[in-house]
């Protein structure tokens, strides 16, 4: 789950850049393949940007994610 909201977390944080790949990009799968290279992100994460719905690009929805972010992490220390 930490995996799948920090690939968000990259989406939210250079979404310009995300929309001019989507807006650029001939089909999905090449956006997804750009994603990867240039931000580094896995499949799954690529996916989950490209099957994200566009509320998620609110502010509030952006203090969410990186709430959740932090308990995930916080939790996964605890852990460890």
């Amino acid at each position: 789950m930490l995996i799948f909201l920090e690939g968000l977390q990259v989406a939210l944080d250079h979404i310009d850049a995300i929309v001019a790949i989507l807006r650029s990009s001939a089909s999905g799968d090449i956006a997804k393949e750009r994603f990867m290279n240039e931000y580094g992100l896995s499949d799954k994460q690529a996916q989950a940007i490209l099957d994200m719905r566009m509320v998620r690009l609110t502010g509030l929805e952006r203090e969410k994610n990186r709430c959740r972010i932090c308990r995930f992490t916080s939790t996964n220390q605890r852990i460890k």
